[in-house]
């Protein structure tokens, strides 16, 4: 039950404390657990409001005063204050028949849809009506003064539910007229200029978007919600922007399928492979293909055309699902990759047990070079220890880790990866997760040096780590060169080639797919949903540790260098 929600003879109440010697106690008069919960969440968000503007100091009659206007307009005249230009957005037309946002049969239709977006839980979704909603209501200055997120995320979906709700009062009163008679556009508008000017004078317009228009709404939302990093963003500027050249800017609801297949036939597949050569700066998408062409430039390979393709359906599959659009046609464009195999495609080279000697025993940094690293640049010591040995975590998720990320959980030690401040997690949802330390890290002093840095109040767990706006680190970048110069000459085998490896010691030893994924962050795949959408919590963390380390033991690595020389430094 909801925090401030109670029961009392089977009718649901609002309670909720503001000092000691005052509370607020309000009947919501309803038995409906679904209704409660919508003129809870309304009440409590203005109560939020009040207590940013001193409620704690006011009066026991101020107090009522302002909560019997506000559930007066909730429950009674937010109805019909704002019905005409809510009645304009709610027109449909069905079977060739128009009917007014007033009408039953427009209700209905919005009923059902209302539901089925609060019921999805996508947050981009419910935030778009949501954000109509707010333009034709009272409570957008209110809403405006909300600052935290959680009670804006929590504000839209109070919204659109207590849209639901006054639908479908509306709805019930229509039904409720004398043998239900409602005006109704029987015939199917006409939009001819020379035939009935005037039929068309009054129906609602629906606004059209230019494809520039649709990519910064987009953007401004998708940056927000997912925290794109200015890599992300770059990559689907780059080829919408492409698209608005081509197609001078037109309107996204009038681009059809031939349009999305030409686009890709003839621009993208024909795309110069490096953009950055000053040839191509400052020119039109025509002229690029052009001079690409004249110069016998290298185009892209098939697999960068397929992540452009996906961006552009990206969008328009957005657009679509928002109703900026009618249909989406750039889906299923991408163009199939006859060289390779589905699986031969996900199968890459991992790191031998000579490749991973190389590394932790004969290279510089683990060697000749092992105290000056540690104390100069110690994520190249601790960022491949804890990839191999912890689990198979992404260079960029270890890289970007605060020391409070490192902390006692359960009574178990363990690795905390979230989003929070300025770190991105590639996919929030599965990448989110608390990873146990393994029992190697610990015994080599790993905690020593967690110690140290905060001692040194570092906020970052590698203080040394650069982050580049296009994505990446100069860990990433320089492991690279590292890989090449020490470990191993074979140019398939990179970073991720550990990653690679603990992910097949794991299905070496029969490790259940479900643990696999909740310590190395992979969604469970679309043949497993429903483990997904049920079975949401993650492993439990003792679990997950005897799994870890029973399996990643590496023995052949002699980590007693290494130990001996962290217990020195710090």
């Amino acid at each position: 039950m909801l925090k401030y929600l109670t029961k009392k003879n089977n009718i649901y109440w609002f309670r909720r404390r503001i000092n000691k010697n005052k509370e607020i106690v309000l009947s919501l008069k309803t038995k409906d657990y679904n209704v409660a919960i919508l003129r809870h969440s309304y009440i409590n968000f203005e109560i939020n409001y009040l207590f940013a503007n001193g409620i704690e100091n006011m009066t026991d009659e101020e107090i009522n005063s302002i909560i019997d206007k506000y559930k007066k307009f909730m429950l009674e005249k937010s109805v019909n204050k704002y019905s005409r230009k809510r009645d304009e957005e709610l027109s449909v037309m069905i079977n060739d028949k128009y009917y007014g946002g007033h009408t039953k049969e427009a209700l209905q239709v919005a009923i059902n849809k209302y539901q089925d977006i609060h019921n999805s839980n996508d947050y981009d979704l419910v935030k778009t009506i949501t954000s109509k909603i707010l333009n034709r209501s009272n409570i957008k200055e209110d809403f405006e003064k909300l600052k935290d997120e959680d009670d804006i995320y929590s504000f839209h979906f109070a919204l659109l539910k207590a849209e639901w709700e006054l639908l479908f009062k509306a709805k019930i009163f229509q039904e409720s007229l004398p043998n239900n008679k409602q005006p109704i556009q029987t015939t199917v508008p006409t939009y001819s200029q020379l035939e009935n000017k005037t039929s068309t004078e009054h129906l609602p317009t629906k606004k059209k978007y230019k494809i520039s228009e649709l990519l910064d709404i987009y953007i401004k939302e998708k940056a927000i919600a997912n925290k794109w990093g200015d890599k992300n963003i770059r990559d689907i500027n780059y080829v919408i922007n492409h698209l608005i050249s081509w197609y001078n800017d037109c309107f996204a609801n009038d681009l059809e399928r031939n349009h999305f297949t030409k686009f890709r036939d003839e621009v993208i597949m024909n795309l110069p492979k490096k953009i950055t050569n000053k040839i191509f700066q400052n020119k039109t998408t025509k002229e690029i293909l052009e001079t690409t062409k004249k110069e016998k430039k290298d185009k892209l390979e098939l697999t960068a055309v397929n992540k452009h393709i996906g961006r552009v359906n990206q969008l328009f599959n957005w657009a679509s699902k928002t109703e900026y659009i009618d249909k989406n046609f750039a889906a299923d464009l991408r163009l199939k990759d006859s060289r390779k195999t589905k699986l031969s495609k996900k199968l890459r080279d991992t790191y031998e047990e000579e490749d991973l000697i190389n590394l932790f025993e004969k290279s510089p940094w683990f060697s000749t070079e092992l105290k000056d690293t540690l104390r100069h640049n110690p994520e190249n010591i601790f960022i491949p220890l804890l990839a191999i040995f912890n689990g198979g975590a992404k260079p960029t998720e270890l890289a970007q880790l605060y020391t409070s990320d490192i902390k006692k959980h359960k009574s178990i030690w363990i690795i905390d990866f979230n989003n929070e401040d300025d770190k991105i997690l590639k996919d929030d949802y599965y990448n989110s997760r608390r990873v146990p330390i393994a029992q190697k890290i610990l015994d080599i002093g790993f905690l020593d040096y967690v110690d140290y840095q905060k001692k040194q109040k570092s906020k970052q767990l590698f203080p040394k780590i650069v982050k580049y706006k296009a994505g990446g680190t100069n860990f990433t970048n320089n492991f690279s060169i590292y890989n090449k110069k020490y470990i191993t000459t074979d140019s398939k085998k990179t970073f991720y080639s550990i990653k690679h490896l603990v992910n097949q010691t794991f299905k070496n030893n029969k490790v259940d797919l479900y643990i696999i994924n909740d310590i190395t962050g992979h969604s469970y795949g679309s043949d497993n949903k429903d483990m997904g959408t049920y079975g949401a919590g993650q492993m439990p963390e003792s679990i997950m540790k005897e799994t870890i380390d029973k399996c990643l033991t590496f023995d052949y690595i002699d980590l007693s260098k290494i130990k001996q020389a962290i217990k020195e430094i710090y």
